[in-house]
């Protein structure tokens, strides 16, 4: 019962914070990449995120935070409470896929190591809401990379 109540005020917390900010449209681009992992050798389990501890380490998602965005959602900067610093990235919700088959891709994406991958940490899934937890830093040299590499 009590884990029922702790839902309910997670998602209260979920629904005042959506009413806070506004809507946003993103553009999916439609061309197709091959899939293509090679050697890719399995690692440890994912921590299940709190969407509490989420909202707090990243200051309620706040502008302040947002380190990047794109078609499939924001990242924002997060400090955790073990002083961990991570980024954590609000998927946009783009296919009707359901709670359990979310729940093994992500079990499944998070045990996976791959050196032209960010390694997954954690996620939280609450009501229609999906955020991940990846490294920082890995996330940041991404980001210099790429700016660089535009020019």
């Amino acid at each position: 019962m009590r884990v029922r109540h702790k839902e309910a005020e997670e998602v209260k917390m979920l629904n005042s914070l959506q009413a806070s900010h506004a809507a946003t449209t993103w553009k999916i681009d439609k061309e197709k990449e091959p899939l293509s992992i090679n050697v890719a050798t399995f690692q440890r389990q994912l921590r299940k995120l709190k969407f509490s501890q989420l909202i707090e380490a990243t200051n309620g998602f706040s502008a302040a935070s947002l380190i990047g965005s794109g078609g499939f959602g924001e990242v924002f900067k997060a400090t955790l409470k073990d002083g961990s610093s991570v980024a954590i990235k609000k998927l946009v919700r783009l296919s009707c896929q359901g709670d359990r088959e979310f729940m093994a891709e992500m079990e499944t994406l998070g045990k996976i190591k791959h050196r032209n991958l960010v390694p997954l940490l954690g996620y939280c899934k609450i009501g229609e809401e999906r955020l991940l937890q990846v490294n920082a830093p890995q996330i940041k040299r991404i980001l210099e990379t790429l700016t660089w590499w535009a020019g």
